[in-house]
C-alpha cells in the first residue's frame, strides 16, 4: 500500500515519464549502456513505468504504472520468486483494472462545485471547489452514479481560502463510492461591526 500511495504520487508529474519509458541509453561518451529493467516497456499496451527492485529478502519486486484512455493504474507485486513472476503479476493486476473497472465521474482540483452564502462576510458568498482531484471509480457494470453535495451547516467569516466547508460524494444507490472534500475558493473576511449592523437594518428594512 504504502509503494502505491508513493507511485501513485509521483506519477502526477508527468516529467517522470520521460524517464521511466526510456529504454536505452548510454553514459560516459557511450562507455557504459544502460537497459531498462522493466520489460514491461516492451510487452505491455500502455505501461507508464515505474520501478523494479531486488534483494535476498524481498525477492524480486515490482511497481508498475499504466495508462489507457486518461485512465491510470498502479500495480505492486512484492517477494515473487522470479524476475518473470513480477511482470506477470503487475501485468495481470492491470489487465484486471483496465477490465473490470470504469470512471463513472470526476472532477478536477479546483472545479467549481457550488456557490455557498458566507454569514458576516463581506462577501455574501463564496465558491465552493474540490480540494483535488476527484474521481468515482466502479466496476463496468454500475449504470447509474448520483452526486450528493454536502456543506457544512454554519459557513461564517472569516474564512480563508482552502477552508474545508462541506464535501461531495458519489452514490451508487445507498453505497458511498467516492468523497472528496469542498473548499472556499478564496480569503473571505469578516464585516465590521458597523457592517454587520447596516445588514442588520437592510434586512429590517427588506422584510418591512
Amino acid at each position: 500500500r504504502d509503494i502505491a500511495i508513493i507511485a501513485g504520487e509521483l506519477m502526477k508529474h508527468d516529467d517522470v515519464k520521460k524517464y521511466t519509458l526510456i529504454w536505452m541509453d548510454s553514459l560516459r561518451g557511450g562507455e557504459f549502456e544502460l537497459a531498462n529493467t522493466n520489460k514491461l516497456l516492451k510487452t505491455y499496451n500502455g505501461i507508464t513505468g515505474l520501478k523494479t527492485g531486488f534483494t535476498d529478502e524481498a525477492m524480486y519486486c515490482m511497481v508498475a504504472t499504466a495508462e489507457r484512455n486518461g485512465v491510470e493504474y498502479c500495480a505492486v507485486v512484492l517477494g515473487a520468486p522470479t524476475t518473470q513472476e513480477r511482470f506477470d503479476g503487475c501485468a495481470r493486476l492491470l489487465n484486471y483494472g483496465f477490465d473490470n473497472f470504469k470512471i463513472a465521474d470526476r472532477e478536477s482540483k479546483g472545479a467549481v462545485i457550488e456557490e455557498v452564502k458566507v454569514k458576516n462576510g463581506k462577501e455574501k458568498t463564496v465558491n465552493a471547489v474540490m480540494k483535488d482531484d476527484f474521481a468515482a471509480v466502479v466496476e463496468k457494470s454500475v449504470k447509474n452514479i448520483e452526486r450528493n453535495i454536502v456543506l457544512n451547516e454554519k459557513i461564517k467569516a472569516p474564512l480563508k481560502k482552502g477552508d474545508v466547508i462541506g464535501y461531495i460524494e458519489f452514490l451508487n444507490g445507498d453505497k458511498v463510492v467516492a468523497k472528496g472534500e469542498l473548499v472556499a475558493e478564496k480569503d473571505v473576511p469578516k464585516k465590521s461591526f458597523f457592517g454587520v449592523i447596516a445588514s442588520f437594518y437592510q434586512s429590517f428594512l427588506g422584510i418591512f
